[in-house]
């Protein structure tokens, strides 16, 4: 009897694209006199379906999200392949034209320093900005620390405050790297406070990385089916036993053994003279009878005739 076993082993390849992570993309604009607004630069490729959230919380010093509810979060689901180097942007009461719909009565920025970190669908912080002090630490109700997984003073996280509007202005080609350095330069920022604020007049709009992906790589879903048969053989041993039955026959021979009496008539001859009688013969043929008489009896017994 064979007995079968089934595994399935199911692989979900994003071939060519790691997952969205830290670093995959950097704000290139916060800007908190009104309307306000932001703008960001993707550095992976952001496929088809794939989200990108925009979110005014904070995150704690034991890295716990407090302050805004997520459901406050501006969001943008790519529909169609977003290669490295477009900008996403989103302004206040604006729901079409821009990456990011935000609509009036939402949150705002504060003209005093604002922090808008993104984040992947789960939640994963990939950049961040701050207008509202010159490093990151959670102050409660005003400051926030560092996003796991971004590094501070790098393209990922930038920081410069209290201010109200910060705007990249460097370089906008070169190798991804370049772009990065650039961009985490302070020097190449237009940094504005609310005495002398001045908008920026050249955003970044769209940035060439020589070394960046072209395309956006096909998600594949591959599929391993694994059989696994095991055979159990039984084996049946049928012992017979042969019973041999021996009959030993007892031949009893009865001997019958004949006693024949042998009478010997011992004849005394007596010597008479003269016509005597001789007696000795009678004695003799008496004795002969009843010899017979004896034998007869001993037989089967007295007969009357």
């Amino acid at each position: 009897m064979a007995l079968l076993g089934l595994a399935l082993a199911l692989g979900l390849a994003r071939v060519g694209l790691a997952a969205l992570g830290p670093g995959s993309c950097a704000f290139l604009a916060i800007n908190g006199q009104g309307p306000d607004s932001f703008k960001l630069v993707l550095l992976e490729p952001l496929e088809p379906g794939e989200t990108i959230r925009v979110t005014f919380r904070m995150v704690d010093g034991s890295g716990n999200w407090v302050g805004s509810s997520s459901t406050n979060d501006l969001t943008y689901t790519a529909d169609s392949c977003q290669l490295p180097g477009v900008t996403l942007a989103g302004v206040q009461g604006q729901t079409s034209g821009n990456a990011f719909a935000w609509p009036n009565g939402g949150e705002q920025l504060s003209n005093g320093g604002d922090t808008l970190i993104a984040v992947s669908g789960d939640d994963t912080p990939l950049c961040a900005a701050s207008s509202e002090a010159d490093t990151w630490g959670y102050v409660n109700g005003g400051q926030t620390a560092l996003p796991a997984g971004l590094t501070a003073n790098s393209a990922d996280a930038i920081t410069k405050g209290s201010v109200v509007s910060m705007c990249y202005q460097g370089v906008t080609s070169g190798t991804v790297a370049d772009v990065k350095t650039a961009i985490a330069d302070l020097g190449n920022w237009l940094v504005n406070s609310a005495g002398n604020y001045v908008s920026c007049t050249s955003p970044a709009n769209s940035f060439t990385m020589s070394d960046a992906a072209t395309e956006c790589p096909t998600t594949t879903t591959t599929t391993t089916t694994t059989t696994t048969t095991t055979t159990t053989t039984t084996t049946t041993t049928t012992t017979t036993t042969t019973t041999t039955t021996t009959t030993t026959t007892t031949t009893t021979t009865t001997t019958t053994t004949a006693a024949n009496t042998t009478t010997t008539d011992s004849t005394t001859t007596a010597s008479t003279e003269d016509g005597d009688f001789d007696i000795s013969g009678a004695w003799a043929s008496t004795a002969s009878l009843l010899t017979l008489f004896q034998v007869i009896v001993g037989a089967g017994g007295l007969q009357m005739i």
